[in-house]
């Protein structure tokens, strides 16, 4: 079981974007992760994603030292869950990878993704401001990596979801031009952001 899941840890690294793969004459950036102990699973897709952005500004490449630091910030039953595979097996973790893929399966609850999907379809601005509503389907989105949607799915509860206003005005006229509406789709994600006092939605 170890063997397989160790396998399929070295694929999938081999698959992502590389974080820590050849040295440069840049200097090492040391970086503060906050601790992960277990408790907030929907927490951990952002803590290995800071622990990645860590390694790479570290320029840590050796594996040893990627999972020690790894370690170094894991706090709480993550950490004596952690501990207590490499005191029975001492280099359980072989890579980086490895211990992610563990971490994984064992602390990200199997429907979380799923949970958050249906929250990104539920999303609605509400009375929060644009920028507000905009974050947490950013957010939403991040953490259901699991169960993706398609962009147009994404863009239509985007606007579904924005109150009636200007904004709201403007988006559904685009999305009634066919020939605008696939152009129109990344909007949500930048322009939708941007300040807006004495400005006009930019849609492309």
């Amino acid at each position: 079981m170890r063997a397989e899941a160790q396998s399929a840890a070295q694929a999938s690294a081999t698959n992502t974007a590389s974080f820590a793969t050849r040295p440069t004459t840049t200097k090492p950036v040391k970086m503060s992760v906050p601790t992960f102990d277990g408790k907030d699973s929907d927490s951990l897709v952002f803590w290995v994603r800071e622990i990645e952005i860590a390694l790479s500004a570290g320029q840590i490449y050796d594996a040893r030292a990627q999972v020690a630091f790894a370690l170094s910030n894991l706090g709480g039953r993550a950490r004596a869950w952690a501990m207590a595979r490499e005191t029975a097996t001492p280099g359980y973790f072989t890579s980086w990878s490895f211990m992610e893929q563990e971490l994984r399966s064992t602390f990200l609850l199997a429907n979380v993704a799923y949970r958050h999907r249906s929250s990104f379809l539920r999303c609605k601005q509400g009375k929060r401001s644009l920028q507000d509503y905009v974050m947490e389907l950013h957010n939403l989105e991040a953490v259901m990596a699991g169960a993706p949607l398609s962009e147009d799915v994404k863009v239509a509860v985007f606007m579904d979801g924005v109150r009636t206003g200007t904004v709201r005005t403007e988006l559904t006229g685009v999305s009634r031009r066919p020939l605008m509406r696939r152009s129109t789709l990344p909007c949500w994600r930048t322009t939708a952001c941007a300040p807006r006092k004495g400005t006009h939605l930019m849609l492309n």
